[in-house]
């Protein structure tokens, strides 16, 4: 017979696991399964925490380079041209080659800067140089989400007239 360390209840050898060539654990497999389970939940829960934050802090971090920016922009755009029935015919690699080289926005000369962070119109942006043609090589070019917007359907016309009107006010 041998008292569990946990329960304080004594109990046959069987009763508890044994440790190494010879001997027994302090605590019976009652008391040990209950104890192990426990710490497994709260080790599982805090790895799963540690996991999350960890992915979450990996994503963003990817999220952060030209390359991988071209390669996760290819499906949405495929999908909004389908959805368009736009003629699509882009792939990660062209959408890298026509990249500026001095990573700035040709409109608004303003750095890209990668996120989902909402309101980033420092963001880069696919504008489609005639929206009919589609999603096409030689059609499409990478523009802040900003100078994007700002064109995006407004005619020559419209924005001169906004230029004219900012110089008239003195802005």
């Amino acid at each position: 017979m041998k008292r569990c360390t946990k329960c304080n209840l004594e109990k046959p050898e069987t009763e508890f696991h044994r440790r190494g060539k010879s001997g027994l654990h302090a605590e019976c497999k009652t008391c040990r399964c209950a104890r192990e389970r426990e710490g497994g939940k709260r080790r599982y829960y805090a790895d799963l925490d540690r996991s999350r934050e960890t992915n979450r802090e990996k994503r963003r971090k990817e999220r952060q380079t030209m390359e991988t920016w071209c390669a996760q922009i290819i499906s949405p755009i495929r999908r909004r041209a389908a959805e368009q029935n736009l003629p699509f015919d882009l792939d990660a690699g062209y959408l890298r080659s026509i990249w500026p080289a001095n990573n700035l926005c040709p409109v608004l000369y303003t750095e890209f800067l990668f996120g989902r962070e909402k309101g980033n119109n420092a963001g880069p942006s696919v504008d489609r140089r005639v929206p009919e043609k589609g999603y096409v090589r030689g059609n499409v070019t990478i523009l802040s989400y900003r100078a994007n917007r700002l064109k995006c359907d407004a005619t020559p016309s419209e924005l001169l007239a906004v230029i004219d009107y900012v110089k008239q006010c003195g802005l």
